[in-house]
């Protein structure tokens, strides 16, 4: 969609700002409405903030629900059973919520990265 002719992209302008607020994993559309400028800058950086407020209250919830998961260790421990050859299956199926919530945990940091680094971005072409 990057390549596309700017009079093609502005009819879908309210699908794109749709799929923009919608969703966790939005954010390639964020820049492609800015570079087409199909909406003003500091509304996409208001979305990008409300959408690291959501995501920072999410990874929250998710250590005030998980606190006694401790990633690092999980991680740890998966390599010994790797490494030994260890009952690797067995492993993995009872720990399976925890390894859940150590990769939505990795995954929002991630996001919240990624969010920031796109508010620095559009934010200095704001000024």
């Amino acid at each position: 969609m990057t390549k596309w002719p700017e009079e093609l992209l502005k009819p879908l302008l309210p699908e794109l700002l749709a799929l923009a607020q919608g969703s966790l994993n939005d954010l390639d559309i964020i820049p492609l409405l800015h570079k087409y400028g199909l909406h003003p800058v500091n509304e996409l950086l208001n979305l990008l903030e409300q959408k690291r407020h959501k995501a920072r209250e999410e990874l929250k919830q998710l250590d005030h629900d998980h606190p006694a998961i401790d990633c690092t260790q999980l991680n740890n421990a998966f390599r010994e059973k790797v490494k030994r050859q260890d009952n690797v299956q067995r492993f993995l199926e009872e720990n399976r919520g925890p390894f859940f919530y150590c990769s939505r945990k990795e995954n929002l940091t991630a996001y919240i990265q990624e969010i920031q680094e796109m508010t620095a971005e559009l934010g200095g072409l704001n000024r």
